[in-house]
């Protein structure tokens, strides 16, 4: 079973457990809307390898679609890092 959970709290998605190949599958589905802007904080993730990313940039991707402004926050520091080699950090709206 996927270490991982995300919950909508007051407007805001609450990303949290371990990002990884074996978890995000189930996640990629989820659909984040709300009734503006959407935030996904990830400050509850433990750990995230390049699924984890590849999963935000699938949401972020969606959203554009349907015209929905979201962004990232708390992201940890090894994703960033990640995120900064691969130069997402310029393509994903981390705030």
């Amino acid at each position: 079973m996927a270490n991982v959970s995300l919950q909508n709290r007051d407007g805001k998605f609450f990303l949290a457990g371990d990002l990884s190949f074996d978890s995000v599958g189930v996640l990629v589905d989820e659909q984040l809307y709300s009734n503006g802007d959407v935030i996904v904080n990830l400050s509850e993730v433990n750990y995230s390898d390049s699924s984890g990313l590849a999963l935000l940039i699938n949401w972020y991707r969606e959203a554009k679609k349907r015209s929905i402004n979201m962004s990232f926050e708390a992201v940890p520091q090894k994703m960033m890092a990640l995120a900064k080699v691969s130069n997402l950090d310029k393509v994903l709206p981390i705030v």
